[in-house]
């Protein structure tokens, strides 16, 4: 069964890359394991502990039932896809992190917010599950935003 996963966190990628402040880098899925940047959105993905990790298992997942849009074989579809933003500045005061990532996270949902149809590939598009996780390391604080993106989308055979 066809699904508008991939279409979805495809169309995000760029989406965010435009809005985000210059220097933030946009990764569909987890970043690569030499990526050495300290500002970063994941796509797809919440990056587990270290934003190279999978991380949950769910991050991006739909579900499909027979649409009255259409003839037979059109489904509506309602998924969601994790993303993530990840702040690390070196600095030792937690709010230059915390301040930064508010600032990617609100801007990628000002870009959501802006073109919910993704282009015409969904509906209805919105910022759901928000979750803030800060941590102290021995490199300095580091701050992760967490959110979906919940769609509602027509899958055509």
């Amino acid at each position: 069964m066809p699904t508008l996963l991939w279409d979805v966190q495809e169309a995000l990628v760029p989406l965010f890359a435009a809005a985000v402040p210059s220097g933030v880098k946009v990764h569909r899925g987890p970043r690569g394991r030499t990526a050495s940047e300290k500002r970063y959105v994941l796509v797809g993905t919440d990056g587990g502990t270290t934003g190279v990790e999978s991380g949950d298992d769910q991050a991006m997942n739909a579900v499909q039932q027979e649409s009255d849009m259409g003839p037979g074989g059109w489904r509506d579809e309602a998924g969601s896809v994790t993303c993530s933003v990840w702040s690390w500045t070196g600095s030792s005061k937690a709010d230059i992190p915390r301040d930064d990532a508010k600032a990617i996270y609100e801007a990628c949902e000002a870009a959501v917010l802006a073109n919910r149809s993704l282009g015409g590939l969904s509906r209805f598009t919105e910022v759901t599950t928000i979750g803030i996780r800060e941590e102290q390391t021995n490199a300095g604080p580091v701050v992760r935003v967490v959110f979906a993106i919940n769609y509602l989308g027509l899958v055509t055979p």
